[in-house]
């Protein structure tokens, strides 16, 4: 089973890549950022390797390095920056899961050129390679403003959403629909944590809630030397819905649940 995987490096990425190799029949190729193949390879596998190790599947070390492999490219370029097809061999399905987390309005150029245009580039590679099953990694997050229940089915165009980054997510969702391979697969994806047995998160770009402490703790320590003793007597309110579910899951139970299909066989 030949699978080509885009994001790879990223918090599910890693994670997903973790568990299709699991599945001893799985050769993974993934498209990684890199000067070449072997710098992209270079990273792509220590990316992995610390992951196996904070993750407790360490035994995959030996499928990590001989059955997966990265070819330098970026979904941001023509064609995922892939011009000879031969670098890929052969692959049956594609998982693209490379995406921009970022969600202010004043960064919505960059957002979509990943997120929109890097979906376009995906789907025109997974065309070219003759590729007909294609995984897209979106996120719950599409459902915008809207409250209440929302069913897996298509976003209407005109449903209120709160940010560039769900803006450019539905679009996407709205590009593989289009694409028309036989097997097109959209999973929404929730908060992401860390793993449910070791508790590590493990990923070579920081993303998700682990993103939204490290800018709490930033903007604690630009302050502090302003506000004198004041965050030690008062909190910092964040502007939230009080009585929102908590849409967070385990990095493991993510991509279990991605991938059950395959340890079915």
């Amino acid at each position: 089973m030949g699978v080509l995987v885009t994001g790879a490096t990223g918090s599910v990425g890693i994670g997903l890549v973790l568990e299709l190799l699991k599945n001893p029949s799985a050769q993974i190729v993934c498209v990684v950022r890199g000067g070449d193949d072997a710098a992209a390879q270079r990273r792509l596998h220590a990316c992995l390797l610390e992951a196996a190790e904070v993750y407790g599947c360490a035994e995959l070390a030996g499928a990590i390095t001989t059955r997966c492999r990265a070819v330098a490219g970026d979904v941001t370029e023509p064609g995922c920056g892939i011009d000879d097809l031969a670098r890929l061999g052969e692959v049956d399905e594609m998982w693209h899961l490379a995406a921009s987390l970022r969600y202010l309005d004043k960064h919505e150029a960059s957002i979509r050129a990943v997120n929109v245009e890097g979906t376009k580039e995906a789907i025109a590679l997974a065309r070219r390679a003759g590729i007909d099953v294609f995984n897209h990694a979106s996120t719950i997050a599409t459902a915008g403003a809207q409250s209440g229940v929302h069913y897996e089915q298509p976003i209407a165009a005109d449903a209120p959403m709160n940010n560039a980054y769900e803006r450019s997510k539905r679009d996407a969702e709205y590009l593989v629909d289009a694409a028309g391979f036989t097997t097109a697969r959209i999973m929404r994806l929730p908060i992401i944590i860390g793993d449910s047995r070791t508790y590590a998160m493990a990923a070579c770009t920081p993303s998700g809630i682990y993103t939204l402490i490290n800018e709490m703790a930033r903007f604690h320590a630009e302050v502090e030397d302003r506000l004198g003793s004041y965050l030690e007597h008062y909190g910092v309110q964040v502007i939230a819905e009080p009585n929102a579910r908590n849409a967070a899951l385990p990095i493991n139970r993510v991509t279990a649940a991605l991938t059950q299909r395959d340890h079915r066989g």
